[in-house]
């Protein structure tokens, strides 16, 4: 195990995470992303809340990412 989350800490992914430069996606069934740095310590650099949950694993295209969420798709432009 890389990482250990403080217990009791609750974050339900389905999706499987993604690495995006030196970032690493994750999106919970709960629709919450959050982005942590990759490395052997962990990180968390900021958390976000889509508009309702998810079970996609998300996808990167053209300097873009893509959340599929139950009804919609949210395109975010990806940080430099």
């Amino acid at each position: 195990m890389l990482y250990e989350i403080t217990p009791g800490y609750r974050y339900r992914a389905s999706a499987s995470p993604i690495l995006v430069g030196e970032r690493i996606c994750c999106v919970s069934r709960e629709g919450e992303v959050a982005v942590l740095k990759a490395g052997a310590e962990l990180e968390v650099l900021g958390r976000s809340k889509l508009p309702e949950g998810s079970y996609a694993t998300p996808a990167v295209a053209n300097g873009h990412i893509y959340f599929r969420t139950f009804s919609q798709l949210v395109c975010l432009e990806c940080p430099k």
